[in-house]
């Protein structure tokens, strides 16, 4: 044969169209009049162009039409990110999704091997597949992540045999951007944990004696929180509105604070609030524009606040109110070292939470024992 005969193509073609379920040779050649050799060698053509599949029932081989869908037209109306490359992983096709996130033009990239291309993702990607395919044969995806302009994004990643008119072989990559579903999960994640870590502080708190310092307490238990940072802990007296001070941790924490105090500094009370802040009364943890100038309510002056800063190598200063059902009861100072960020924030407001539990019911205890105390006083002076 020196050529496939087009009508015998579109002859063969049709038959199989109009017989969904397959020909076998023997109904193709007395169907088509054609010799089974040449008919053979005409279906072997077809089978390995991707025109048509083939499958053994018994002894006999079942031809049908390949259910195909087009590349092009497959790239543009899918909304996932689509790459076509050939057997050396050179780029055929991008659709125009893998365009617009990368910024970059068709032709940067076609005809370029993807492990060639100095673009992040591509470099990503080629970790992921091998010249038969994606790394990973199993049906589940190959995932990754990759930071792109200034977000990371997760994607879901499978790979396609694909078998091009030519008869050339290659892989279609097909990439789901997964984020949404990535950042959900994590949310319930950090969310079962923070509920955990709630859990376990409240235990931890309840278990405390009524005569042990609570202040204490709550100081040691943000301390093991963040091991590098002085902190404060202050009482709020409803009848004075001032904060006192009741605990401080951290290191270098009491020659700090007594290095304030030869700048006039009385950490033991506070001035006198008219009315509690809303920030402190939030229960959220906020960040103090002024450091320790702002922290000391102005007792300190600007200068000798920096030179303590730098003497003790203080950054960031933070606070967070001890508010239990809008009754505010005190609150909680600390300082960062200089360079230090502060990422845990929500598991700190929690623990504020926690421990506002903790102190409300220690006062509450204390309270009661001291009405109790009082009541049994005045009947024992009434009897005698």
């Amino acid at each position: 044969m020196t050529g496939p005969d087009p009508e015998k193509i579109k002859k063969i073609e049709s038959l199989l169209r109009h017989h969904p379920r397959g020909l076998t040779i023997s109904a193709l050649s007395l169907k088509t009049r054609m010799n089974r050799n040449l008919l053979a060698k005409y279906l072997d053509v077809l089978h390995f162009s991707g025109h048509v599949e083939m499958q053994v029932t018994g002894t006999a081989k079942v031809y049908y039409l390949s259910h195909r869908v087009p590349i092009s037209a497959m790239l543009e109306f899918s909304s996932d990110f689509i790459i076509v490359l050939d057997s050396d992983q050179k780029i055929i096709q991008a659709n125009e999704r893998i365009l617009s996130l990368l910024h970059v033009e068709r032709g940067d990239l076609s005809g370029q091997p993807i492990t060639e291309l100095s673009i992040p993702f591509f470099q990503e990607l080629s970790r992921h597949v091998v010249p038969d395919g994606v790394k990973t044969r199993s049906e589940k995806p190959a995932e990754f992540s990759l930071a792109i302009d200034g977000r990371e994004l997760f994607f879901s990643m499978k790979c396609v045999p694909t078998l091009f008119e030519d008869g050339s072989s290659g892989h279609t990559l097909i990439l789901e951007d997964i984020t949404g579903r990535k950042n959900a999960e994590e949310k319930i994640r950090t969310y079962m944990l923070q509920q955990e870590f709630f859990s376990q502080k409240l235990e931890e708190f309840a278990e405390i004696p009524p005569e042990l310092d609570i202040y204490a307490a709550i100081g040691r238990g943000l301390d093991a929180l963040l091991p590098e940072a002085i902190i404060d802990v202050n009482a709020y007296d409803v009848l004075t509105k001032t904060l006192q001070k009741k605990a401080v941790f951290g290191n270098r924490a009491e020659k700090f604070v007594a290095r304030c105090a030869e700048h006039n500094c009385n950490w033991d009370a506070s001035p006198a609030y008219s009315t509690v802040p809303a920030l402190l009364q939030s229960g959220k943890v906020f960040h103090l524009p002024g450091k320790l100038h702002y922290a000391s309510f102005e007792q300190i002056t600007p200068e000798s606040a920096e030179a303590i800063e730098r003497e003790f190598n203080l950054g960031d200063f933070y606070s967070v109110g001890l508010v239990w059902r809008e009754n505010f009861l005190g609150n909680i100072l600390f300082v960062l070292r200089n360079g230090s960020t502060l990422s845990n924030i929500p598991f700190i407001e929690i623990y504020a939470r926690a421990a506002s539990i903790a102190l409300q019911r220690q006062l509450s205890e204390r309270a009661y024992m001291t009405r109790s105390g009082s009541a049994h006083t005045a009947g024992f002076l009434q009897q005698a």
